[in-house]
């Protein structure tokens, strides 16, 4: 199983997030662009797992998220990341110090669990956002182009995702979710 931990968005942020990724798409030579559901802010990325390790999982979001209040966010705005396999452009997700707190407080709970993470730096390094595209191939300059509209969100819930790749596209199916109150 391929797994992922994140919050989603409400449908008025899904709606700004796709048309930052429709006008991108009108700026760009070409990419890959995922669905409107499958936006999200990824927490901990932890890739291949045995399903008999969901529950450690699901232990350590609990205590990540126990105590914790929701958190208001600021959607928008966009930038790219230059990896070795492409571009990647993305929305950005501000709120503040909770945000990381609480991806901090669940890296480490999963590390008192046993697990490791992929990509070490992203886990250390860790810049909420919101994928809009891969391997895109736009100018840095025509990024400033996309719209500047932001919209306010309020995370409630934690949720485990399975990440799996049907009839050629990446769905996403939440396992299941943790409120933060």
């Amino acid at each position: 199983m391929r797994l992922f931990i994140a919050f989603g968005f409400s449908e008025p942020s899904r709606e700004l997030l796709g048309r930052y990724a429709a006008a991108l798409r009108d700026l760009s030579s070409g990419g890959s662009y995922p669905p409107a559901e499958n936006y999200h802010v990824t927490l901990a990325f932890l890739g291949e797992c045995e399903r008999s390790r969901v529950a450690d999982v699901e232990a350590a979001i609990k205590a990540s998220v126990k105590g914790r209040l929701p958190i208001p966010v600021t959607v928008g705005g966009a930038g790219s990341f230059d990896r070795p396999d492409g571009r990647i452009v993305w929305a950005g997700v501000r709120g503040g110090d909770a945000l990381p707190a609480l991806q901090k407080a669940l890296c480490e709970a999963l590390e008192e669990r046993g697990f490791t993470f992929p990509d070490e730096d992203k886990r250390n390094d860790y810049r909420p956002h919101v994928t809009l595209g891969r391997n895109v191939r736009v100018k840095t300059e025509d990024l400033a182009k996309l719209p500047a509209e932001t919209v306010n969100e309020t995370l409630t819930h934690v949720s485990l995702m399975l990440s799996a790749r049907v009839h050629g596209q990446m769905r996403y199916t939440e396992l299941s979710h943790f409120e933060l109150r």
